[in-house]
């Protein structure tokens, strides 16, 4: 299939199959489920972890302006003693500014001025203060035999703190696999250090009608559990920005993941579907919008292929999820090929973002395992991520749901009711919709027949014996 546009994914053309979608997405045990799948911790976040673009490495800013988030890379020192080994710190170093130019916003300073500046004998305040960067990252490289070890921190120079450090090993036979590891870590540790760090110095300014400043907030709350009122405060945020620069494309992102975040997680608190669907419709025209302009964000990726699975243009929603994979594991991703029904990639997925440091347990990329297990006939791990989940969080209806049907596939009806009355207890109304996917011929569409029919087979009696009411 040729690469799909966003112009290829038109608006919604029949309401009632929007609506029967929308309730559809109600469900937990129906793949958007009420997991918060919907980009799940990507929101579930970070997919601030995840920048959700890739912008090229910032040019050095105007002289006495140090951006929000700004940071200043040094070169890795090579103290391995060996000056053969000179060019794995200079390696590192390239590869980190390199994967620390995709966090969202920030402003990297140039690696040759970094170089520069490093030859001189100026103090990490001194060199923030001269490269105009709030943030400077220093570490090193030694070595002992094979193995390498990595340091590095995080200095702000307004704080006059180190708000992060982290030391890394791994052998030097496999050099690409400690890089990836090391600039994954990094970016993911420090995005939402420095963001966080910024955030407190906008809410200081909360009357300030800077973009910058309303994004910055917006982030902070980003970060944080979603709610259904949180998601409210980042739509007024975000369209404050558009209105104070309506062609800040960092803005648009920002409105439609918050619109998209509201219909797909909290339709139901939300009640008016009206209301539901102009949130959606908003954010795929914010998608497109932004597609078009700049093509390489990759976090419209993830709304668009949600618009291309409610028209059931299948295969487009497939690439776009595809394409969302390309600079590492995403959960959204992960749920497209969930609702899908590829399952091997969804849970591949999962497993990548679950092996990234955390910054705030990824509960949904929990409930989407516990899933997965269900719908592979593995009720045990079923059980095991649905406990996960509710030692973090004892009120999440959604595990006792996926419980009850994990016990009901073990033929353990007394566990398994009371499973679905503790669900029901704090879901009450909760229907599961496989039965009705199913017959409706939108059940993992890209799943063998046979296989489907099987699954779904299994599942279905499951959520009978369970007492779990049905659609």
């Amino acid at each position: 299939m040729s690469e799909p546009e966003a112009s290829a994914l038109p608006a919604a053309s029949r309401w009632a199959a929007w609506r029967s979608r929308l309730e559809r997405l109600r469900k937990p045990l129906v793949v958007f489920a009420a997991v918060g799948t919907v980009l799940g911790g990507l929101a579930g976040y970070l997919n601030v972890y995840r920048a959700v673009k890739a912008p090229a490495v910032a040019a050095a800013p105007a002289a006495g302006f140090v951006a929000p988030v700004s940071l200043l890379v040094l070169p890795l020192a090579n103290n391995t003693g060996d000056p053969g080994k000179a060019h794995v710190a200079d390696g590192l170093t390239g590869a980190l500014v390199a994967d620390l130019g995709r966090i969202e916003g920030a402003a990297i300073v140039p690696a040759a001025m970094a170089f520069t500046m490093q030859r001189e004998n100026l103090t990490l305040q001194e060199l923030g203060t001269r490269a105009r960067a709030r943030f400077v990252l220093q570490g090193g490289v030694q070595a002992s035999g094979d193995t390498l070890r990595v340091t590095a921190q995080l200095y702000d120079t307004v704080g006059a703190a180190t708000p992060w450090s982290e030391v890394f090993e791994g052998n030097l036979q496999r050099l690409f696999e400690l890089q990836d590891a090391v600039t994954t870590r990094v970016r993911v540790a420090i995005a939402p250090t420095m963001t966080l760090r910024a955030a407190e110095d906008a809410s200081r300014r909360a009357e300030s009608r800077d973009a910058a400043d309303l994004l910055l907030r917006y982030e902070a709350l980003r970060i944080q559990p979603q709610s259904l009122a949180r998601l409210r405060e980042m739509e007024r945020l975000a369209r404050a920005a558009l209105a104070a620069d309506p062609e800040n494309l960092r803005a648009m992102v920002s409105l439609a993941r918050a619109l998209y975040l509201m219909e797909g997680n909290f339709s139901a608190e939300m009640g008016d579907v009206q209301l539901v669907k102009r949130a959606r419709d908003e954010a795929q025209s914010l998608a497109r919008k932004v597609y078009q302009r700049n093509p390489a964000d990759s976090y419209v990726f993830g709304i668009l292929a949600t618009g291309a699975m409610i028209q059931q243009d299948y295969p487009a929603a497939l690439e776009w999820a595809r394409r969302m994979t390309a600079r590492g594991p995403s959960t959204h991703a992960g749920v497209i090929f969930l609702d899908l029904g590829l399952m091997d990639e969804a849970l591949r997925q999962f497993d990548g973002e679950l092996a990234l440091p955390e910054f705030r347990p990824r509960v949904d990329v929990r409930l989407n395992m516990a899933m997965v297990a269900l719908y592979q006939d593995r009720p045990d791990d079923a059980l095991r991520w649905a406990r996960d989940v509710l030692t973090i969080d004892p009120d999440r209806a959604v595990a006792y749901c996926l419980m009850a049907a994990a016990f009901g596939l073990k033929n353990d009806e007394a566990k398994a009711r009371a499973s679905t009355a503790e669900c029901l207890k704090r879901r009450p109304g909760f229907k599961s919709g496989i039965a009705k996917e199913r017959s409706d011929g939108q059940l993992w569409p890209m799943m063998g027949a046979a296989q489907r029919d099987a699954m779904a087979a299994r599942l279905v009696a499951a959520e009978k014996l369970s007492g779990i009411p049905q659609e």
